[in-house]
């Protein structure tokens, strides 16, 4: 029988965080309409790379 060990790591957490919020985001850009709107709907990158910047910081720092 074998057995398979998935451990914990720190770096999980904020690239979870990072992938859901850059998921979240092109979800936004997706559903927008195409014209000045759709130009507009990428500003939803940016709460996404900052909450991003936030998880890998404090990753960081409790590392």
């Amino acid at each position: 029988m074998h057995t398979i060990t998935l451990t914990f790591a720190w770096w999980w957490i904020p690239t979870a965080i990072t992938v859901i919020g850059m998921g979240w985001a092109l979800w936004i850009i997706a559903r927008a309409d195409a014209g000045i709107n759709g130009f507009f709907s990428l500003f939803a990158l940016i709460p996404a790379l900052f909450f991003s910047l936030l998880a890998w910081l404090i990753a960081a720092i409790f590392k």
